[in-house]
């Protein structure tokens, strides 16, 4: 049996068979990165019992019930961290190199980021990047960075791409 691997944007890596023989149907659908496997099977002729595997999967993700196993974070967030942490002192997400997907900048560019950086570092003053970054998924992850005058939490999403890059990156500032 082979399987079709993909990286879904909510679910992470995903591996997934589908088939059937005159009488039953099936589909399976394994998520490595949190440890699970959702099967369906089906009595009618080539049943395709696929959009209720991988709704389920959805519906469990966003109840918060899959916990990704995963207690380090993968090279890909590791090293998109730390150039999250390199724009924020910097003050310009530009500053970290090729690490950006190419759709980042549509809904904001380079400078109104900027200005975000500014203005926020303005709130907080300036902060210990150093923690490590909790990962939520091989491609996502989440941080709290301690500052002078507050916290900031940050959230990273990475791309599914051949060469993940960062899709998303929001901040939001913590009263002490």
């Amino acid at each position: 049996m082979g399987f079709y691997a993909a990286t879904d944007c909510e679910l992470g890596l995903t591996l997934s068979h589908g088939g059937g023989y005159p009488g039953y149907g099936s589909h399976v659908l394994l998520l490595p990165d949190y440890g699970v496997g959702i099967f369906a099977l089906a009595n009618r002729t080539y049943a395709g019992p696929r959009p209720p595997v991988w709704d389920a999967a959805v519906t469990l993700l966003r109840a918060g019930r899959l916990k990704p196993p995963r207690s380090t974070p993968s090279t890909a967030l590791t090293t998109a961290y730390a150039a999250v942490a390199k724009m924020f002192t910097a003050g310009s997400v530009t500053s970290a190199g090729d690490v950006l997907a190419m759709n980042f900048l549509m809904d904001r560019d380079a400078e109104h980021r900027a200005r975000d950086f500014a203005e926020l570092k303005a709130q907080v003053g300036s902060c210990d990047t150093a923690v490590p970054i909790v990962p939520t998924g091989a491609l996502a992850g989440g941080f709290t960075w301690r500052c002078e005058h507050g916290r900031v939490k940050g959230e990273i999403l990475l791309a599914p791409t051949p060469t993940p890059r960062i899709q998303s990156l929001t901040f939001t500032r913590l009263t002490p």
